[in-house]
């Protein structure tokens, strides 16, 4: 019983953390909308939704697409850049001495940032 405990616990934990970086964006735009004196109800007007949209968005990140994070980040005048943190020093701490190349991944994941930098600017 005391490992099915666990292992469920184990995976809200693991669907909690995919999801740490949505609700971090609508906690820090909320923020934002709240020091910028901006209302739901105005924040819907911009975005072209019914006020419970804004709502529901608010209190349940999780749910939300990083489409509609992003339409209510310009709904608040405010630029929204999805940022990738340097893994490298992530790796490194994981893989210890398995005699993977913690500098040749590092290198290839900012090539991959390279090529989706463009992606950025749309």
């Amino acid at each position: 019983m005391l490992e099915q405990v666990k292992d469920a616990r184990a995976a809200v934990d693991t669907e909690y953390a995919a999801e740490r970086p949505k609700i971090d964006a609508i906690e820090r735009l909320i923020d934002f909308r709240i020091a910028q004196g901006i209302t739901q109800a105005e924040v819907a007007r911009r975005m072209g939704v019914p006020p419970p949209r804004v709502s529901v968005l608010e209190s349940k990140p999780w749910d939300a697409t990083w489409e509609r994070i992003h339409t209510y980040a310009r709904a608040l005048g405010a630029d929204f850049v999805l940022m990738f943190p340097p893994f490298e020093s992530r790796l490194e701490a994981k893989i210890g001495d398995t005699g993977v190349n913690v500098d040749a991944v590092g290198t290839k994941l900012r090539e991959l940032a390279a090529l989706l930098e463009p992606l950025t600017h749309t």
